[in-house]
């Protein structure tokens, strides 16, 4: 699937490297023959600009333990608790205000390229 274009965002390119704050990353896919919107929250994405575009790229943030629920539940229905069960020793972001060694978000990264694109 293709993925929506962001709005504009600041950032800076310092050494020919981007980075930029993106806070909440909507990333499209296709999923058990359906197309799902995960959002990878505060993202930070960097990479290597050129002529060519966006080279070296990386992603960062986390996905909510209940979004990934939800994707597993989509996919396979009746295996959601199950995922939860797993998911909830993987997460390692966002720990709970009652419990700080519970946490609600999983980390998540993704390489990336890009074309070039123009500056208005």
């Amino acid at each position: 699937s293709t993925q929506e274009p962001l709005p504009p965002l600041p950032g800076e390119i310092v050494g020919g490297r981007l980075h930029v704050a993106v806070h909440d990353f909507p990333l499209s896919f296709d999923a058990g023959g359906v197309t799902v919107t995960m959002t990878v929250r505060d993202s930070i994405l960097e990479g290597d600009v050129s002529a060519f575009g966006l080279e070296n790229g990386v992603l960062g943030g986390g996905i909510l333990v209940e979004d990934l629920v939800l994707l597993a539940e989509m996919i396979m229905p009746g295996i959601g608790e199950t995922a939860r069960g797993i998911l909830v020793d993987l997460a390692d972001l966002s720990p709970s205000a009652a419990d700080p060694l519970a946490c609600r978000e999983v980390s998540a990264g993704m390489g990336l390229t890009a074309v070039p694109g123009t500056l208005e």
